[in-house]
Parts: C-alpha cells; sequence; structure tokens
C-alpha cells in the first residue's frame, strides 16, 4: 500500500492508480476505503462463507448450442418484421398495441372488440387471452392526493386501477 500525507486539510495519496483515474477519483476511493462506518459495516457482516462442495451446473453443449440458435433465428425474424412494410398478423408494436388496449376499454360489445382486433390484425381470442394479464395505464377519478414537502417542492399522488370494458350482450 502507498503511503498517505495529510497537508493543509487534504488527502495525498501515494497509491498508483491507472492514468484514466483523476486525482480527484482517486482521492474519493482513498476516502471511501477509510470510512469508518463502512469498516464497521463490513465487520458486523463478517467474512464471506463459501461453500466448498456445492458443484457447477452447466447445460448440456447441445442445449445451449440450440438456445444461441433460437435466439439469433427470433432476433431475425424480428428484424425483418420491423423492416418490413406490411404488417405481420398478431403481431404489433408497442405504440399500436397501447393504443389497442386503450381502445378497448371503452369497447360496449364482443362485436366492438372484435371489429377492434380486425382493425388492428389480431386475433379476437388473442386479444382477449392479452388483456387478461396486460393493460394500459389508467388513474381512478378523484384519487389525486397533493403533498407539499418542507422544501417547497410538491409530490402529486394518483391511485392506478385496472380497467375492463363494460360490456353489454
Amino acid at each position: 500500500m502507498g503511503r498517505y500525507v495529510q497537508a493543509k486539510g487534504e488527502l495525498k495519496v501515494g497509491l498508483q492508480y491507472p492514468p484514466f483515474l483523476s486525482t480527484q477519483i482517486a482521492l474519493e476511493i482513498e476516502r471511501d476505503a477509510h470510512d469508518p462506518h463502512f469498516l464497521a459495516n463490513l465487520n458486523r457482516l463478517g467474512p464471506v462463507r463459501v461453500d466448498h462442495h456445492m458443484e457447477r451446473i452447466r447445460p448440456s453443449t447441445a442445449a445451449a448450442a440450440k438456445d444461441i440458435s433460437q435466439l439469433f433465428k427470433s432476433r431475425l425474424e424480428s428484424e425483418h418484421e420491423a423492416s418490413s412494410t406490411s404488417p405481420v398478423h398478431n403481431r404489433l408494436h408497442a405504440v399500436a398495441l397501447s393504443y389497442l388496449l386503450d381502445e378497448r376499454k371503452s369497447a360496449c360489445s364482443t362485436q366492438d372488440i372484435e371489429r377492434l382486433a380486425k382493425r388492428y390484425d389480431i386475433d379476437a381470442s388473442k386479444l382477449e387471452n392479452l388483456a387478461r394479464y396486460v393493460s394500459t395505464p389508467s388513474v381512478q377519478r378523484g384519487s389525486e392526493k397533493r403533498t407539499v414537502e418542507k422544501d417547497g417542492q410538491e409530490d402529486v399522488t394518483i391511485q392506478a386501477v385496472w380497467i375492463d370494458p363494460q360490456l353489454q350482450e
């Protein structure tokens, strides 16, 4: 380890650091290393316990190769779809999906949902299955709470809700 010299309230570092680190960064690293609270917390945690009898788990090379091949294949398909000017059935960009889910909230009947699905070129059954798990952000009316912090900053909290369409058959 290097030497430390205290001169006029500034810590001088005697360690050699890589040239890309500025002097200020090196000084901060040294100050961190002498933080008594940090050292006390490390001592409280104690030494690291390592289980030397643990076995390594590695996927078989054939399975790993198959996974990597599938990854490249799906990425290539995704890039091809993204560059294509024609829409792909049952595939939507995130923005289009967001619009679709927003419009679905105001549907009044299953026919409205079917027309909406057709307009976005997605199967109505796929849309309904997706909508069971995914929605767009919605807020509950009248749930707005404003608080002013001590420093004068105002925080606004609004409750989010899950909205399903009110279908009338």
